[in-house]
């Protein structure tokens, strides 16, 4: 038996859609699909979209039909959907009636306790029945009272959460902006704090999180002197042990960062944590190294003439 995987977002999305994947399901994405042993509860992904049992694969949607005859389902009060990668125009209605004249059963549209899906990417199309969809709960945070230009947006920040975390881990993110991957983070369940070095930033970070009823622990303080609990200054407020950490390091046309910031803060969180993902607009393998962490995976994310590098890394 094995399971499939649409990846939805852009074209330039498809690497971080991916790394989500193999996070949440262990399963390899390619393009549009992922194709994994098991499935998995996709319900919080960002661009995972469904996850289906695969029934029957083939090269054509009449060869489709065939191999679908022949599986002699069992199904009432079913529904059909038709996923096409690219997307078309056409939802190729002509294929969801001819698939419910094989089905025994009778469709019901508006409670179904059967989901099929008809994918097709490329020139393979499969057939399976869909076990876990993403809710797209992410959508109802897209609109913060308060925001910065850089900061990343919601549907990014979910998935670089579902990378990092999992509902009941602790979560710290140390340069939190507007607090975009915290509130992504809370929403699914995993218990986030953070802080940032900005005192603006943390103030927006709370007015956001309020705006969404929301009240984690934030701190104004330098992420390099994460842990110190030997420090003044409150940055040691944020010391002890997480599940993980997020980072989105400065980088842009218009960023000019302390060179030695990104090893430092890494060198602070591994202090800290075992598990982090960080955003840079360059590769980053050296300084994770260099901090003790080793990189596992990486999607890049063109960002118009920037490239933005998504790591995952675990403790070395």
């Amino acid at each position: 038996m094995s399971f499939f995987f649409d990846l939805a977002g852009e074209e330039h999305e498809l690497e971080l859609a991916a790394l989500e994947l193999w996070a949440l399901a262990g399963a390899e994405g390619a393009a549009r699909i992922g194709i994994g042993p098991d499935g998995a509860d996709i319900a919080r992904s960002a661009y995972v979209s469904l996850c289906a049992r695969e029934l029957a694969v083939a090269d054509s949607p009449d060869k489709l039909l065939d191999k679908i005859a022949g599986l002699h389902l069992e199904a009432d009060r079913f529904r059909i959907e038709v996923v096409r990668r690219p997307a078309r125009g056409s939802t190729r209605t002509d294929l969801i009636v001819a698939v419910a004249d094989i089905l025994p059963g009778n469709p019901d549209l508006d409670r179904p306790l059967v989901r099929y899906v008809i994918h097709s990417c490329g020139n393979v199309w499969r057939f399976g029945e869909v076990v876990s969809r993403s809710s797209r709960s992410y959508l109802q945070y897209e609109h913060m009272p308060h925001n910065l230009s850089h900061a990343l947006p919601v549907r990014f920040a979910r998935a670089l959460v579902n990378i990092a975390a999992a509902p009941g881990d602790t979560l710290i993110d140390p340069c939190c902006g507007s607090g975009t991957c915290i509130i992504s983070a809370l929403a699914v369940g995993i218990e986030a704090s953070g802080g940032d070095i900005l005192e603006g930033s943390v103030d927006i970070t709370a007015k956001n999180l309020a705006h969404f009823g929301m009240q984690p622990r934030l701190w104004v303080g330098d992420a390099r002197r994460l842990g110190r609990i030997d420090d003044p200054t409150p940055c040691a407020d944020a010391s002890g042990n997480y599940d993980a950490a997020i980072v989105d390091f400065p980088y842009g046309l218009t960023s000019h960062p302390d060179p030695h910031l990104q090893r430092e803060v890494l060198a602070a969180l591994r202090t800290a944590t075992e598990r982090v993902v960080i955003v840079t607009g360059a590769p980053a393998e050296e300084d994770l190294a260099a901090s003790g962490f080793m990189p596992v995976r990486c999607a890049k994310v063109p960002k118009n003439a920037l490239v933005r590098h998504v790591y995952l890394a675990l403790a070395a």
